[in-house]
């Protein structure tokens, strides 16, 4: 999960482009507070090591199980680390955009100007 300011970010490091070919990826817009109100959010660094307040330096949304919801909704466990994500329910994305990092463009930041308006 990636705040609307922390995409770039998120698509530069996990998801990198060398211009040589054509990627797409999809973004999903998800409101956060019916999650937050869930109480399946919590605010980490990166690698989950630390948490935070929301607007901690560097801090993402991430979203873990809720053990009360065990038979509602799927998850997969880290076998090592043993933490267990939840999955989002269909119902909670708001909606999708596809995103197009064309040849001849090394990064996303072209394709996500065609989201403006959209990333809030």
């Amino acid at each position: 999960m990636s705040t609307a300011s922390q995409i770039i970010g998120t698509l530069t490091r996990f998801f990198a482009t060398s211009g040589e070919q054509r990627s797409v990826i999809y973004l999903l817009r998800v409101p956060l507070q019916p999650l937050e109100e869930r109480e399946v959010v919590k605010w980490e660094s990166p690698d989950a090591k630390v948490g935070g307040s929301r607007d901690g330096e560097g801090m993402f949304p991430h979203i873990y199980f809720n053990d009360a919801e065990d038979e509602e909704v799927g998850f997969s466990e880290n076998p090592d680390t043993k933490s267990r994500r939840l999955w989002i329910r269909k119902n909670e994305v708001e909606s999708m955009m596809e995103v197009v990092s064309d040849i001849g463009c090394a990064g996303w930041e072209e394709g996500l100007k065609k989201l403006d308006g959209w990333l809030v």
